[in-house]
């Protein structure tokens, strides 16, 4: 629906104007003003989307109210229509952007083609006018949300707060990790129409409700949480919070829901604030404590580096003043250190990595470790037993790399030492030939699989290097007395094989 103002002071061909306009594809709400006083008026009042004016009118000519009208309006589409063939006329209306001139008598066909290019100059203008108001709105929603009080706002800015939060009742909070942020901010834009959601940190986002009750915001919850998942394949996490009474309140719930989430998080329903501060809260301290955490690993010393990470999540769990979204972006920080430093394949872990940064309450951090954690021990209790530099590091590239094509050629190119030499090397250390010992390590992964996840037998093969799969069902039955299908019925998940 656009607003059209025709000036003329003939009313027949006012008239007319309407007529076409009525049979316009486009629905047209028309104003109508005798001269140019008269529409000056009708422009303080109401929006108007075109003017089509005559030239020659009472008081002010069509050029005179375009003159001024674009000192206020310098996008405003102008339709000039008039019965002087004059190019002195045309010259001035071509200066003041109205490109757009008819003569009388009108040609409806030639006036619908010039309608219909004002139309996208009228679209293009809404779009613009669209885009700068949310790029306001968010500005202004930002500052908000950062602590700005009202009475700190420019009286423009305190309007347009009133103007967006006097119909709120409640917000959703949107909580990511920092991988799927962007995924996120890209779907809210167009999530629906005519909706309100500013970003307020690099995980989180706030969706503005209007209007709705509590029962109408879980709705609205669970709503957005299934086309997530529909969608993006994303989980995230979304709370209510507490009911707005006044546009005023806004920042005080926001703080106080914070607190909300953070208690939820950690389970608690007092802080017990440390002396000392959280390593986030101090870069320098965050990186001394990772760097303690590999030192732990490079001497090899899987007790101390359990005590440090025990220390660490027992630090955080009992101040629990830290926002969810930092505490998770700091140990998924920790899980990646590890990982990068003891040289442990990130496939491996992935799944584990991402429930850090899915985690819905501080507990699940520690249990997302616990596989990493058996990893190191049992790489660390390996080559405690190597004293040799080429056999520990032709073990660690086997641990590393045993679900890709591996032979004793690639193995000795790692370490640049020739194939039999590194071959008689390594069975003299370890007292086992390098294919046995590669075997036995794909066996293991092999049965933790089996044990552990849904894969299908065919399946684990493939992860754990093999490209035969009969050659796998010969080993691992070789391996453990049985085959892969019996060992995971004794002792682990059972699927549907097809």
């Amino acid at each position: 629906m656009y607003h059209v103002l025709i000036a003329d002071d003939h009313f027949d061909q006012r008239e007319l104007l309407c007529f076409l306009l009525e049979k316009h594809s486009e629905k047209w709400i028309v104003y109508e003003a005798i001269n140019g006083k008269e529409a000056l008026d009708i422009f303080s009042k109401h929006p108007i989307d075109l003017l089509i004016t005559d030239v020659q009118m009472p008081f002010s000519t069509g050029i005179e109210l375009a003159e001024t009208l674009r000192i206020q309006h310098q996008q405003l589409p102008i339709l000039f229509i008039s019965g002087y063939d004059d190019f002195t006329y045309a010259k001035k209306a071509f200066d003041l952007q109205a490109v757009n001139y008819l003569l009388k008598p009108i040609n409806p066909e030639e006036f619908y083609l010039q309608l219909d290019k004002l139309m996208k100059a009228i679209q293009k203008t809404q779009i613009e006018q669209q885009q700068q108001q949310r790029i306001g709105q968010q500005d202004l929603l930002i500052k908000l949300f950062s602590g700005v009080s009202f009475e700190q706002l420019a009286p423009k800015e305190q309007t347009m707060a009133f103007s967006l939060l006097k119909t709120v009742t409640y917000f959703l909070t949107i909580d990511s990790n920092h991988d799927e942020a962007a995924k996120l901010e890209n779907f809210l834009q167009f999530y629906k129409e005519n909706t309100i959601i500013v970003r307020t940190s690099l995980t989180r986002f706030v969706y503005l409700l209007s209007t709705v009750t509590v029962h109408e915001a879980i709705l609205k919850k669970r709503e957005l949480l299934q086309q997530l998942q529909e969608h993006l394949g994303i989980e995230v996490t979304i709370e209510v919070s507490q009911r707005l009474q006044n546009p005023l309140e806004i920042y005080t719930i926001y703080e106080q829901h914070n607190e909300q989430i953070t208690q939820k998080f950690y389970k608690k329903e007092k802080n017990i604030v440390l002396a000392t501060k959280l390593p986030t809260k101090n870069i320098a301290l965050e990186e001394k404590i990772l760097n303690k955490i590999k030192e732990a690993i490079q001497q090899q010393n899987f007790e101390l580096l359990q005590k440090r990470l025990s220390s660490l999540f027992s630090q955080y769990e009992q101040a629990a003043s830290e926002t969810p979204s930092i505490v998770k972006f700091f140990f998924a920080t920790t899980y990646r250190t590890i990982v990068e430093t003891v040289e442990i394949n990130p496939k491996e872990v992935r799944s584990d990595l991402e429930k850090i940064l899915d985690a819905t309450s501080f507990i699940q951090i520690p249990k997302a470790f616990v596989k990493l954690l058996k990893l190191v021990e049992q790489r660390f209790n390996d080559l405690h037993t190597t004293t040799n530099e080429y056999v520990r590091e032709t073990k660690n590239y086997m641990w590393n790399h045993y679900q890709e094509e591996l032979n004793l050629e690639i193995l000795a190119n790692n370490v640049h030492l020739a194939p039999k030499y590194l071959s008689d090397l390594f069975k003299r250390e370890e007292q086992i030939g390098i294919t046995k010992y590669l075997n036995e390590i794909r066996m293991e992964k092999a049965k933790e699989l089996l044990i552990h996840s849904h894969h299908r037998v065919r399946e684990i093969s493939q992860l754990v290097g093999f490209n035969s799969y009969s050659y796998f069902i010969k080993s691992f039955q070789k391996y453990t007395g049985v085959t892969p299908e019996s060992f995971r019925k004794v002792k682990g998940q059972i699927p549907n094989e097809k």
